[in-house]
Order: structure tokens, then C-alpha cells, then sequence
């Protein structure tokens, strides 16, 4: 599945798609270097941390194997405490708590 095409509905070349996006971000006043595997990676994390499955993903992604998806994709810690929140199985023992836990600082 291709997701970027071209004005005739064909796959885009790498180089004439990343020399746009250089423009793009040139004229948007983005400092940073960008280039089209970051945004392939940033909305691999975005993906992963709205909740979706990391096997769906790896389809998305076009990766044969599962272990390079995991190894493109870090979770973040903001990922890790949301599902850890949600699916910690103390919430079936004392129910989940209503007030934010004591972090120690």
C-alpha cells in the first residue's frame, strides 16, 4: 500500500519527495532536519501511542517480521505509564484509583 503519490496516482521517488519536503519545511520556518523516515517514524510512534496494536502497525509499516517493528518503534514513557494506568492488575484487586498516585522526586 502506498500511502504518497504523485499528481498521476504513482508511487513518489524518494529523492524528488525529500527535496519537497526540505522545501516545505524550509518555507515553514522548521529548523530541524526533516526527511521523509522521520515521518515515518514520528507517526509510527503517534500510531502506537493513540492505542494502536503494534501488529497492525508492522502491516502498515510493510515489515515481514514483528522484531523489526518492535525495533523501529520505542515506546515512550508517556505510553508506558498509559498503559500502565490502564491494564495494571492492581486495578482488578483495589480498583483504580481516582486521585493521582505520590511520585517520589
Amino acid at each position: 500500500m502506498n500511502i504518497f503519490l504523485n499528481n498521476y496516482g504513482k508511487r513518489l521517488v524518494p529523492n524528488p519527495f525529500r527535496h519537497q519536503l526540505k522545501k516545505y519545511a524550509d518555507r515553514a520556518g522548521i529548523e530541524k532536519r526533516v526527511y521523509p523516515h522521520l515521518l515515518r517514524h514520528s507517526g509510527a510512534m503517534l500510531f502506537l501511542e493513540e492505542g494502536g496494536s503494534q501488529r497492525h502497525l508492522q502491516v502498515i509499516l510493510g515489515h515481514a517480521d514483528g522484531r523489526m517493528t518492535a525495533h523501529y518503534t520505542h515506546l515512550s514513557d508517556k505510553n508506558v505509564k498509559k498503559n500502565h494506568d490502564e491494564y495494571s492488575p492492581l486495578n482488578a484487586v483495589i480498583g483504580k484509583l481516582e486521585k493521582p498516585r505520590k511520585i517520589k522526586r
